[in-house]
């Protein structure tokens, strides 16, 4: 993030300081984290896997800290230059390997978790080494003190963000298990993975949009481009959303073992909670092009006091169901503190009657949804299938797409056919 805020805020022939300071800066910090967390490997393995032996593995990963954020730091001056090609080569590179290693360590070998590991190790190492070699010979290599601690000023709220976010995602990891057996626990994060798809979608759009929002806010058209885009996300994660929802329990019927079944109750609330988190993620990148990352901090750290109070007050009593609202409640409120909080920082406007649309197609999907409802795989299958044909349709007599969309949409399906027939 801060990358990208300082690459854009420099002239364009002095945005190669920016991403040299950010690549040798970023693997500064890596070897810091090691020296840091290498010596207390046995500390946090007795008290985060109390019945494991995982000291070994955690040196391991301390030992990659350098690579890592050197590599997070050169695939994020590909996405802010805006290099698609090259980034998605980059990870193409680092999947494959995985698998093949994989494959090799834990199929061919049985090494077991150190295999899971080596492959990570090789793919990570493999990947910063290509990078590298082609960073040095785009933009070479330099460094400016000054600009790394402005940068690192910059930085530090959004580390900060990172830990409340982390106590949001699994704090109810640690505290579960202190209320309810292990079995719930297992029903519960595979409801919670399910939810995090919503995330994962969300997070095909915002790697780019959080690279390249720097820019696009300094656009003279901003205002309207922010409105649209905002419809768009709204859409795409309103029919994920729904999506997840209505095929969770035919899914889980034929993936999951009968243990596992209740987990699709879950997935609803979650999915709901994991919405609202990708509307203020959305919403919290204005705090950054506004070079406002402190905002940041603070409504995450809003969200995690929410979620921990949550936690606390409904796990005990309500086992995994509490664990589950109090997730919603605290995405919930931070999608609030976001939503206002960006607006007082820039008021933006967005396409308030085109949103009303989304809104209503969502809830005839999920009218059909529960009229179709029964136990059978066939009728949970029918029913998922008529909830997700209803929101297109529903838009459609809305008359949610504009003329231009439409155009646009034709013009693309016969561009693909005339590609298909060539």
């Amino acid at each position: 993030m801060a990358l990208g805020y300082f690459y854009f805020d420099a002239e364009p022939s002095q945005r190669y300081r920016v991403v040299g300071t950010s690549v040798i800066g970023s693997t500064m910090l890596g070897v810091v984290a090691c020296l840091i967390c290498y010596p207390l490997a046995g500390l946090l393995s007795s008290a985060v896997f109390p019945h494991i032996p995982a000291a070994p593995y955690l040196r391991l990963m301390f030992l990659l800290m350098p690579p890592t954020f050197a590599c997070d730091a050169l695939l994020t001056w590909l996405r802010v230059s805006d290099r698609p090609g090259m980034y998605v080569a980059a990870c193409v590179v680092r999947a494959v390997v995985t698998l093949a290693c994989t494959v090799t360590f834990v199929g061919l070998l049985r090494l077991h978790i150190w295999g899971v590991l080596y492959s990570t190790t090789a793919s990570l190492l493999l990947t910063t080494a290509l990078l590298t070699v082609h960073w040095l010979v785009s933009e070479g290599p330099t460094f400016n003190f000054e600009l790394f601690f402005r940068i690192a000023r910059y930085a530090l709220p959004l580390g900060l963000s990172g830990l409340a976010m982390f106590i949001l995602h699994f704090g109810d990891s640690f505290i579960l298990p202190h209320f309810r057996p292990y079995d719930d626990l297992g029903v519960y994060r595979l409801a919670y993975k399910i939810a995090m798809l919503v995330s994962m979608i969300y997070g095909a759009f915002g790697t780019y949009w959080n690279a390249q929002v720097f820019q696009i806010m300094r656009r003279d058209d901003a205002d309207s481009v922010f409105a649209r885009l905002f419809t768009y996300v709204m859409l795409g994660i309103s029919f994920s959303s729904l999506a997840l929802i209505v095929c969770a329990r035919p899914a889980l019927s034929k993936l999951a073992g009968p243990a596992f079944q209740d987990a699709a109750v879950l997935v609803p609330v979650l999915v709901i909670a994991y919405y609202l988190r990708s509307t203020s993620e959305f919403m919290r990148s204005l705090f950054l092009a506004a070079g406002r990352p402190s905002l940041d901090a603070a409504t995450t750290w809003l969200g995690a006091v929410v979620c921990i109070g949550g936690y606390a007050a409904l796990i005990p009593r309500f086992g995994v169901w509490g664990a589950a609202y109090a997730t919603l409640i605290a995405f919930g409120v931070l999608a609030v503190i976001a939503t206002v909080w960006a607006y007082r920082l820039r008021p933006y406007r967005v396409e308030g009657v085109r949103l009303a649309k989304i809104a209503a197609a969502s809830a005839a999907a999920v009218g059909a949804w529960f009229l179709f409802r029964g136990t059978s795989f066939s009728l949970l299958v029918l029913s998922a299938a008529t909830s997700l044909a209803t929101f297109p349709i529903a838009l459609w007599l809305l008359r949610f797409p504009t003329s231009g969309e439409l155009t646009m949409a034709y013009a693309g399906f016969q561009n693909l056919i005339n590609r298909t027939r060539s």
